[in-house]
């Protein structure tokens, strides 16, 4: 049989301060979390599950949100999470090899395959390559085919 726990005194925080908290996030996902906390706090229910069940949280959730609160407090509940994820390349070394294929616009995607490879230490595909153009907007740079009927001496004259 499981153990019930009083989680209103295991949670610090006060029920106007999690309230006012809670109708200070913008993002839901915050919002409901802190929520999670407030409807444990005041005791409308026994377990982690009927919390979360209330605000529409599986059972494995509220038990992680649970944890998550035990190791690191409010602060989880408050903190939106960041995504900085650029892939393999940092934003300055990208940087770097946009300013390399502005100084050699006729580099081929194998070439710059292994610039990669010996300036970064990054290992690419060949897709890779090619989804990191498409990404950055890359594209190969080439004139306009001249007409063959084009008369080259009337253009000097």
């Amino acid at each position: 049989m499981p153990k019930i726990l009083d989680y209103s005194s295991l949670i610090v925080e006060s029920l106007p301060y999690l309230l006012a908290l809670e109708k200070s996030h913008q993002k839901s996902y915050l919002r409901d979390r802190v929520r999670f906390l407030r409807v444990l706090k005041a005791g409308n229910v026994k377990s982690q599950a009927a919390a979360g069940n209330i605000i529409g949280l599986s059972s494995r959730q509220s038990k992680n949100l649970w944890l998550k609160y035990q190791q690191e407090g409010i602060d989880y509940f408050i903190k939106a999470r960041i995504n900085q994820n650029w892939g393999k390349l940092s934003s300055l070394q990208i940087s770097e090899l946009l300013q390399e294929l502005d100084q050699d616009n006729t580099l081929t995607q194998k070439e710059v395959q292994q610039y990669v490879k010996d300036t970064f230490g990054e290992d690419f595909s060949q897709p890779g390559i090619h989804y990191l153009f498409k990404r950055l907007k890359v594209k190969l740079k080439t004139g306009r085919p001249s007409n063959i009927r084009k008369d080259e001496l009337a253009g000097e004259e």
